[in-house]
């Protein structure tokens, strides 16, 4: 299949409004991580004033969880609106099904929603982070029992 010439104005409007809502699902999943960050070092803040840090920080697991499956729902987002544009591109000028192509945002055709987000879970991006994240979280607040075990 040759691939297709972006002379049309349309083409062009179409394939920007895909890289606009590809960049903005990025711009979430990287704030979804710096929004995890900053409030983990809030409750590690707080946790170490008050000296009781098995007390609060198991409340971190909560927008730890939270975030992952966002951050997730982004990049599934993310990755079908990649698909939605590569489609597009591949298709020849003269394909009877570009018009039907074209300004086409309908992503659950790509793949459902619970199934991208499931897909990007395990993302080398999302898993690592969020695995380590709440990993951190749950050996510092069990720290105080497994410390007096030893």
């Amino acid at each position: 299949m040759a691939r297709h010439n972006f002379t049309d104005e349309d083409d062009r409007h179409y394939i920007s409004l895909l890289q606009e809502n590809i960049n903005r699902m990025a711009s979430n999943s990287a704030n979804c991580k710096t929004w995890l960050v900053t409030i983990l070092a809030a409750l590690l803040a707080i946790q170490v004033s008050l000296q009781e840090i098995q007390d609060i920080l198991w409340i971190a697991l909560i927008p730890a969880i939270l975030f992952y499956i966002l951050d997730s729902y982004y990049l599934g987002l993310e990755r079908r609106f990649i698909k939605i544009e590569g489609n597009f591109v591949e298709h020849e000028k003269t394909d009877d099904t570009l018009s039907s192509l074209l300004y086409n945002f309908n992503i659950k055709a790509i793949m459902s929603d619970r199934k991208a987000t499931w897909k990007a879970m395990w993302s080398a991006s999302t898993f690592p982070f969020y695995i380590t994240v709440i990993l951190f979280i749950v050996v510092v607040s069990a720290w105080p029992c497994i410390s007096s075990l030893i």
